[in-house]
């Protein structure tokens, strides 16, 4: 490095190129970080509506509410206190791929286990409601709809998001497996040229 200040910085000719396949993966992850804490902090509103129901005035909208979230509320809960957890910690991890830190591959690949398993039990939550509570999760909607539409979009809404729990599945594995892989690791590690 040069001692005039003027002079412009020349880059670092030891850093070797980041991989494309890499940096794709990890900005996905880092997308993926930010939305999961976006839905915590919704889920964590949706828990807190459920002491403040008593404030809504109809009667019938209040009871149907409090059968829902008395249906959905241990599997919300398990799903907000696992968010708080790793969505943080897949940003955190992303960030330091990023910047080509051995822990932000290893953290990373961490983080897309947990997510794998908070798809899983996502999935199972979304057949238990599916399978045992499908007229509860209808009932706000049958007044404007019917009764067997009401049901149809419970239907299709966690269908949908049993399918995009599968694709996330699939991506987190895959993730997880890239960061294990010799190249990865190699290029951590400087041993790459």
């Amino acid at each position: 490095m040069s001692e005039n200040p003027y002079e412009q910085p020349t880059a670092d000719s030891s850093l070797k190129p980041f991989p494309t396949d890499l940096m794709v993966i990890c900005i996905i992850c880092l997308v993926l970080g930010v939305f999961g804490m976006f839905g915590t902090c919704m889920g964590g509103i949706g828990i807190a509506g459920a002491f403040f129901s008593d404030m809504i005035p109809d009667e019938e909208i209040r009871r149907n509410m409090n059968e829902q979230m008395s249906v959905q509320f241990v599997p919300l809960v398990i799903q907000v206190l696992l968010g708080v957890v790793l969505s943080p910690l897949m940003v955190v991890a992303c960030i330091g791929c990023l910047t080509r830190k051995d822990w932000g591959r290893s953290l990373c690949a961490m983080a897309c286990i947990g997510f794998v398993i908070w798809n899983v039990l996502s999935i199972g939550a979304s057949i238990w409601l599916l399978v045992f509570h499908t007229d509860v999760l209808a009932k706000q909607s049958m007044p404007t709809f019917g009764e067997e539409t009401a049901k149809h979009f419970v239907f299709a809404g966690q269908i949908v998001g049993i399918m995009m729990a599968l694709l996330f599945i699939g991506f987190y594995i895959f993730a997880a497996i890239y960061m294990k892989r010799k190249t990865t690791i190699d290029f951590f590690d400087g041993k790459q040229a």
